[in-house]
C-alpha cells in the first residue's frame, strides 16, 4: 500500500558480538535497546538531545531488528510482515539489521500551508556501529594437529576479542570468508606467544590499554593476501611459512638478545654485502591516517615531527603518509607514527651466504652476528684485529653489538642459504603516555563515514517507497573489533 518500507541490511560474517549505534541519513538515534532479535524504535529524542525527525506525531516511524549472525538465529519478525518474507529467511551466519520505515503523509492547514512534513527523501542510508566478530581466544597452544580443519568445532567456545593474533588465525582457518586451513598448517604456539604480545598492558594517554588491537574489516572483494596484510599491520606482524606451518611474530623490542641464533664466522660462507640506508628511506615526520573513534570514525590525521632528525636533515622536512586502518585511537596513531619515523633512521642491511645451519632462521626471526676482521702483522701471521659485528649480551648495546631481523631466506641447491637482514632497533618500540585527544570541536560538524557532503543542487522529488526510483547495494564485510559501518545504502 505504499505505506511501509521493509529493508533487511546485510553488515558483516556473523557471529558478531553485537550492535551498539545507529544513523539514519546522519541523524544518530537513541534506542532503548540492541538486544537480539527483539523489535527497537526510534526514541522522540535522538543522541544529541533534540527531536527526532524519525519520531512524528508521537510515534516511530522507524524500527529495527538486531541479529548478530548466530547458526541458529531465526527469522525476522519484522521482516516476515512483508509476503515475500518467509521463516526460512534466517540468514544463518550473517550479521544484519531489519528495517521498517513508515510512510508520512503530509499534511496542511486552511490556507495551504503545510503543517506535517515526510522525513523520508528515498531509501535511508543507515550506518551502524558494531562490535565485531567472535573468535577464539584463550590458550590455544595444544589446540588442534591433524589434518582436518576442525573450525566448526570451536564455535562454542568463541568469544569477542580484538586481539590481532585472534583475528588472524580467524580469517586463516575460517572456510566460509577465510583461507580454510586445517589445523596442522597453524602453529598455535607462536599465535599464543603473540597474543600475550599483543595483550601487553600499556598506557598511550588515555589509560592502560592493550599494546595492539585489531579495529578494522576485510572485505570479500578483497583478495586473501591484502586482506592478511590489513591484519598484519595491525600489530606489527610477520606471517613466515616453515615446515608446513604459519607462524605469527611480532615486531617488537628483543630482552634477552643472547638466547637469538648467532651467525658466526664458522657459518659465513664467501663476502658480506652491506648497505647503507637511503636518504629516500629516511624520514623526520610521519602523517598516518586513522579512523578516530572520538569522532565518529570520521578519517584523521595522527602526526609525529622530530626536531633532531630534521636538523641531521638540513632543515628539509622529509614526510612519510601512511594510513592505519586498524587503528581509531588518536595516542596510538601518534605512537605508530614515532615509531615509522625511528624505524626509518637505521636501516642498515647485510646480505650474507651461510651454512645449512641458516634454516633455522625464517622471516621475521631476529638472530646476531659476530664477524671478526684481521689485519696483516708481517713479523707473525694473521692477527685478530676487531669486530665488524658482535652479538650483544645485553638489551642495551652500542656498535659494533647488533640485533638483526631476517626479511629474507633462500634456499640453494648445494645446502646453503642466502640471508638478508636488516638492522633491528631495541629502543624504538616503548610507549610513551601521551595527551589524551579531548578535541571535539569538529564532532558536530563532519560528515560520517560513507555520507557524500549534502548537494549543491536542490534534492529531487521525494520517490513513494516500493517504486522503480529505489535501489540498495551492500557490501558484506567481516568485522573485527569496533570500526565504523561499510554499507551503501543508495537512492537512485
Amino acid at each position: 500500500d505504499h505505506k511501509h518500507l521493509y529493508v533487511c541490511l546485510a553488515v558483516a560474517e556473523g557471529e558478531i558480538n553485537g550492535f551498539q549505534g545507529i544513523y539514519i541519513d546522519d541523524e544518530q538515534q537513541n534506542l532503548d535497546s540492541f538486544s537480539t532479535g527483539a523489535t527497537r524504535k526510534v526514541q522522540k529524542t535522538n543522541a544529541k538531545g533534540t527531536t527526532s525527525k524519525y519520531y512524528v506525531k508521537d510515534e516511530a516511524k522507524a524500527e529495527f531488528q538486531f541479529f548478530t549472525g548466530s547458526e541458529d538465529q531465526s527469522a525476522s519478525s519484522l521482516l516476515l510482515e512483508h509476503d515475500d518474507w518467509t521463516d526460512s529467511h534466517r540468514l544463518r551466519g550473517v550479521a544484519y539489521v531489519a528495517c521498517k520505515f513508515t510512510w508520512v503523509k503530509a499534511d496542511f492547514d486552511d490556507d495551504g500551508n503545510q503543517t506535517l512534513f515526510n522525513p523520508w527523501r528515498g531509501i535511508p542510508e543507515i550506518l551502524v556501529e558494531v562490535e565485531g566478530k567472535k573468535v577464539l581466544s584463550g590458550n590455544y597452544t595444544s589446540h588442534g594437529t591433524t589434518n582436518t580443519n576442525t573450525y566448526g568445532a570451536d564455535l562454542s567456545s568463541i568469544t569477542y576479542s580484538d586481539n590481532p593474533a585472534d583475528c588472524l588465525m580467524d580469517y586463516l582457518r575460517n572456510p566460509r570468508y577465510g583461507k580454510g586451513l586445517n589445523d596442522n598448517r597453524i602453529d598455535f604456539a607462536s599465535f599464543r606467544t603473540a597474543q600475550q604480545v599483543c595483550d601487553a598492558s600499556v598506557n598511550f594517554g588515555s589509560g592502560s590499554e592493550h599494546l595492539f588491537d585489531c579495529n578494522t574489516f576485510v572485505k570479500p572483494e578483497d583478495n586473501m593476501f591484502q586482506n592478511t596484510k590489513k591484519l598484519l599491520q595491525t600489530c606489527r606482524g610477520f606471517l613466515p611459512y616453515t615446515n608446513g606451518k604459519y607462524q605469527l611474530k611480532i615486531e617488537t623490542a628483543e630482552s634477552t638478545p643472547g638466547n637469538l641464533i648467532e651467525i658466526t664466522d664458522d657459518m659465513i660462507i664467501g663476502d658480506i654485502t652491506v648497505i647503507s640506508p637511503d636518504k629516500n628511506s629516511k624520514y623526520n615526520e610521519a602523517h598516518i591516517t586513522f579512523s578516530n573513534k572520538l569522532k565518529d570514525f570520521e578519517a584523521d590525521t595522527a602526526i609525529h615531527k622530530d626536531s633532531g632528525f630534521l636538523a641531521e636533515d638540513g632543515g628539509e622536512a622529509l614526510i612519510l603518509k601512511s594510513g592505519a586502518p586498524g587503528i581509531t585511537n588518536k595516542e596510538r596513531a601518534e605512537h605508530y607514527a614515532e615509531y615509522l619515523v625511528n624505524r626509518s633512521r637505521k636501516q642498515l642491511q647485510v646480505q650474507i651466504k651461510t651454512t645449512s645451519e641458516g634454516q633455522q632462521l625464517v622471516a621475521g626471526e631476529l638472530c646476531t652476528i659476530t664477524h671478526s676482521y684481521n689485519t696483516q702483522n708481517a713479523s707473525t701471521s694473521n692477527d685478530r684485529f676487531g669486530f665488524m659485528f658482535k652479538a650483544p649480551t645485553s638489551a642495551s648495546y652500542t656498535f659494533p653489538e647488533y640485533i638483526w631481523r631476517v626479511t629474507a631466506q633462500k634456499l640453494n641447491y648445494d645446502g646453503t642459504v642466502d640471508l638478508s637482514l636488516i638492522e633491528h632497533q631495541n629502543d624504538i618500540y616503548d610507549v610513551t603516555q601521551r595527551q589524551e585527544d579531548t578535541d571535539l570541536s569538529a564532532r558536530d560538524r563532519h560528515t560520517p563515514p560513507g555520507k557524500n557532503p549534502p548537494p549543491s543542487k536542490p534534492p529531487p522529488p521525494t520517490p513513494v517507497p516500493g517504486s522503480k526510483y529505489f535501489s540498495i547495494s551492500v557490501a558484506v564485510a567481516t568485522i573485527f573489533g569496533k570500526k565504523q559501518p561499510i554499507l551503501n545504502i543508495n537512492n537512485n
